[in-house]
Formats: structure tokens, C-alpha cells, sequence
């Protein structure tokens, strides 16, 4: 049994604030915004950085639009001759679907997701050690900072 979507949803799920709504319980419910506001600030450097490509074509239509207009670039320009890369099976296979214009900084992303964490990490340990609506303040702040 494949048990890894059951765990993904798990993992994703936010978890409930009991009656009791005890010091354990909201300290759980400010660690999953965290999780929350930390993926939304690394998705935003991802596409800041240039490192989002677009979706695939949907239609023949949308794919011969996109490929007159230039919206693509190679997986790896050297090989992009290779037969090897072509596959019957998946004819994408080999092209990004993005603006060649935009280009990809890989360098400046991972100075800004290694602050990113930093800050990850301070408000992580006002989540545990403060109180909760003292962290909770942190939290907003933080999610409400560019």
C-alpha cells in the first residue's frame, strides 16, 4: 500500500485547537503558521530569483503559441540536438516552459533563503520559549515583512 499521500496530507494538515486550548496546543498552532509563512516567503524567492518555470501547455494550441512566441528554453542547451533527450512517451522532455529572458540566479537565492532560515529559526525559538501571544506577535510581524 502506498502510504506516502496519506502522510504528505498529514503533514500538511493543520492541527486543531482542542477546548482546553492548553500552552502545548497553541504553541503547535503558531509552529504550523511558521511552516506556513516560511513556505510562502520561499516560494516568493524562488520566483524572485528566477528559478519558477511556467506550467506546460495545456492545448496543441496553447504548445504551438508558446513555442512561435519563444516562452521556452532547453533543460540543457548543449544537448538540445541529442536525440537521447527526445522521448515518444513525453515530447517535452528537454524543455522548460519560461522566459528566456528571465534568468536564473541560484547564487542569490541561496543567500537569501540561508537568511530566510535565520529568521525561521529566531521565531522559531520565540515560539518555544516565549509566551504564545508574544510569539504570535514575532510571527505576524515576520509574515507581514518583505
Amino acid at each position: 500500500m502506498n502510504t506516502s499521500h496519506a502522510a504528505a496530507t498529514v503533514i500538511n494538515a493543520q492541527p486543531p485547537l482542542t477546548e482546553a486550548n492548553t500552552d502545548l496546543d497553541k504553541r503547535t498552532h503558531l509552529q504550523y503558521r511558521l511552516s506556513c509563512i516560511f513556505g510562502a516567503k520561499d516560494h516568493a524567492l524562488e520566483q524572485k530569483f528566477g528559478l519558477m518555470d511556467q506550467d506546460a501547455p495545456k492545448t496543441p494550441k496553447e504548445l504551438v503559441e508558446r513555442i512561435k512566441s519563444g516562452m521556452f528554453t532547453y533543460t540543457e542547451e548543449e544537448r538540445a540536438d541529442d536525440e537521447t533527450t527526445w522521448a515518444f512517451c513525453n515530447p517535452y522532455r528537454g524543455l522548460r516552459w519560461r522566459d528566456p529572458s528571465l534568468k536564473e540566479d541560484r547564487p542569490g537565492y541561496n543567500e537569501a533563503y540561508k537568511e530566510l532560515k535565520k529568521t525561521k529559526l529566531k521565531v522559531a525559538d520565540s515560539i518555544a520559549i516565549k509566551d504564545p501571544a508574544v510569539a504570535l506577535e514575532e510571527l505576524y510581524a515576520w509574515e507581514t515583512s518583505s
